[in-house]
């Protein structure tokens, strides 16, 4: 017997001779496998005494995966989840507020970034581009997001008669 996203296949029901014990063994192919209900409790091997007609009950749930978001460069902004969870505010570079969060498997989740100080340039590790970042959660799942203030040039003119210099700080 199968069960694929809640919904069963193959043999899920077979006739057994009265007085045999039947091993049911759980098989997990995605996410994790929650417990027996009905004629057996508990996680492990599930054994039925066939005194009787018996009803199993296995529950399977898919898990969540974790989506982490990090930032790059001297500008500062916030990069924002679609659903709760994501709010993570850069100030060049340094990070604050939840920037990782877990999602049931298969999620999908759309990122924005708003500079504050300077521009967003870009995403990097699971989006690239401008636009905003819409993934699945399929599996663990690493954004980088690129603030950057841009240099400006200042140009110094000397003048006068007399000699000395300037620096900067």
């Amino acid at each position: 017997c199968t069960s694929t996203a809640g919904s069963s296949s193959g043999n899920c029901s077979a006739p057994f001779p009265g007085e045999t014990v039947v091993t049911l063994t759980p098989t997990v192919t995605s996410g994790s496998f929650v417990g027996w209900s009905g004629a057996c409790v508990g996680s492990g091997n599930c054994q039925v005494a066939m005194d009787q007609a018996r009803n199993v009950t296995a529950t399977f749930q898919l898990g969540n995966q974790t989506l982490a978001v990090t930032a790059d460069g001297n500008g500062s902004g916030v990069v924002r989840s679609s659903l709760e969870g994501i709010n993570c505010v850069s100030t060049a570079g340094t990070l604050s507020g939840p920037c990782v969060a877990a999602y049931p498997q298969g999620t999908m989740i759309t990122l924005t970034a708003d500079a504050t100080v300077g521009a967003f340039t870009g995403w990097s590790g699971a989006c690239s581009g401008m636009a905003s970042c819409t993934l699945a959660l399929t599996q663990v799942r690493n954004v980088g997001a690129t603030f950057v203030v841009a240099n400006r040039q200042l140009a110094t003119e000397l003048t006068g008669t007399g000699s000395g210099s300037v620096t900067s700080t």
